[in-house]
């Protein structure tokens, strides 16, 4: 339009990649509809990377039921698909898009290209493709990528630099040479010029090994490991089975499971799970060298699958497990060391009760009550650690640990992102957060808690006063 041509262009009409999902057939049917009323001059499809059989011949046998011309552009380099920056998805694959473009010469297709890839993976490819098909080959690749909402260009090759590449693919072969993203006008007009008195030509290029997949094999990477030496990538965590209705680990449960990883804790000592779950704590602390953890939780199902998967570990001769309802629980003995990753979620007060929990209007019903059973529970250089979410706030917890003896303190925290049912409770949330310290964070329409965990002992003063009582008594 600037240039007073739009009357002399040729219309294309691109067609993404997805019309090759079932969802996308129907659009296919559509197309013959309007094309009949208003015909384009070429059907491009363009910016294709897999060779999926029989969807894409599918595709390609339906748009040629219009009528009209249609052209194939595929995102591919002699290696095989080949992304913006040059990396390559999967190993090279022989001649299986040679052949296919040998299917797509014998169905009718006007010409095959390949586009969207960088310049230096576009040599080599024509002349292979030449030895599959007489169809009419072409290239335009790209010299920009989309970063977020902006474009950013290749500054180092301008309109002569891409016109002297422009004649090297014409002497390979190209009959079709234009520019993907970031090709501006000022280069298309530098190579139409170049190419202006040229022929196809036959030659084939010397290819970069990497293209190829020839390169040397790189050397094995020394694996990744923690401070304590240990390898970390992949990540040793335990093998652990979900049984049907077991409650799955959440942000909460990980961020407690980081600490007993990293510092190892636990070994030699009596430990105790409150809310096992599928046993992701209980089996860690075992595999950290716990002379017996005892797994709770108010679900046989999941006492169960906790002690299946000590067994899958080797841990089975220092697991136990037990039912309990904590309400209803006189514990018998302490423990050295506690771990607790407790269900927190505030009901709203007019809702129908759900489930075997009862409604709790401030999220607090399970965790309060576990913390006044906590000087019970907790030897006397006992720590118990414990997760908690910003949506129940501090100050009643630091109530409840002061009553019973106990301090906290915060060893590590966590974001944890609102799943369907905080969502569906977020009213109550919000009443809860208006009446009490309690808070989450907002990023955009996104809601964040802060998951904290708690390193929770029996204060100093209890503990000096526990050992003049000791003392007392040996005297």
């Amino acid at each position: 339009e600037e240039g007073d041509r739009a009357n002399e262009c040729a219309v294309a009409f691109a067609i993404s990649e997805e019309v090759n999902s079932p969802q996308r057939q129907g659009t296919l049917e559509l197309l013959g509809s309007v094309f009949a009323e208003e015909p384009p001059d070429l059907i491009l499809l363009e910016t294709l990377t897999l060779v999926r059989d029989p969807e894409i011949f599918d595709t390609v046998e339906r748009l040629l039921e219009t009528g009209l011309p249609v052209w194939l552009s595929f995102r591919r380099c002699r290696h095989g698909v080949c992304g913006v920056f040059g990396q390559h998805w999967g190993p090279p694959e022989g001649d299986l898009f040679g052949r296919a473009a040998r299917r797509f010469e014998e169905m009718g297709v006007g010409a095959l290209l390949i586009n969207c890839l960088p310049v230096d993976h576009v040599p080599g490819m024509i002349s292979w493709l030449r030895d599959f098909t007489e169809l009419p080959l072409g290239v335009y690749p790209n010299l920009g990528h989309l970063l977020g909402s902006r474009w950013r260009f290749d500054e180092e090759i301008g309109p002569a630099a891409y016109a002297e590449l422009a004649l090297a693919w014409r002497d390979e072969g190209a009959q079709i040479i234009g520019g993907c993203c970031g090709v501006t006008p000022e280069h298309i007009a530098a190579l139409a010029t170049a190419v202006a008195d040229t022929k196809p030509g036959h030659k084939r290029p010397p290819l970069d090994e990497r293209l190829l997949g020839r390169g040397p094999e790189p050397e094995p990477a020394e694996p990744w490991r923690d401070e304590q030496g240990r390898v970390v990538f992949p990540l040793p965590f335990p093998q652990l089975t979900i049984d049907e209705g077991v409650f799955v680990p959440t942000t909460g449960s990980y961020l407690v499971w980081k600490t007993l990883f990293d510092g190892s804790v636990g070994r030699d000592l009596a430990c105790l799970d409150v809310g096992c779950g599928c046993g992701i704590l209980s089996v860690q602390l075992a595999l950290n060298g716990a002379a017996r953890v005892h797994a709770i939780d108010i679900d046989e199902s999941a006492v169960a699958n906790t002690l299946a998967n000590g067994f899958r570990n080797g841990v089975a001769d220092r697991l136990t497990g037990e039912s309990v309802d904590l309400y209803q629980w006189e514990p018998t003995e302490r423990f050295d060391l506690i771990a607790a990753s407790l269900y927190q979620m505030p009901v709203d007060p007019y809702e129908e009760p759900s489930g075997h929990r009862p409604l709790d209007y401030w999220g607090r019903n399970l965790l309060d009550h576990f913390i006044r059973l906590l000087p019970r529970l907790l030897a006397e250089d006992g720590l118990a650690y414990v997760m908690q979410l910003s949506v129940l706030g501090q100050s009643r917890t630091a109530q409840l640990l002061a009553e019973g003896g106990l301090e906290a303190k915060v060893v590590d925290f966590s974001f944890f992102p609102f799943g369907p049912i905080f969502l569906q409770n977020k009213g109550q949330i919000d009443r809860v957060e208006q009446l009490s310290d309690a808070y989450h964070l907002r990023f955009a329409d996104e809601d964040v808690m802060v998951a904290y965990l708690l390193e929770v002992t029996r204060s100093s003063f209890n503990r000096e006063e526990g050992a003049m009582h000791d003392s007392d008594r040996s005297a």
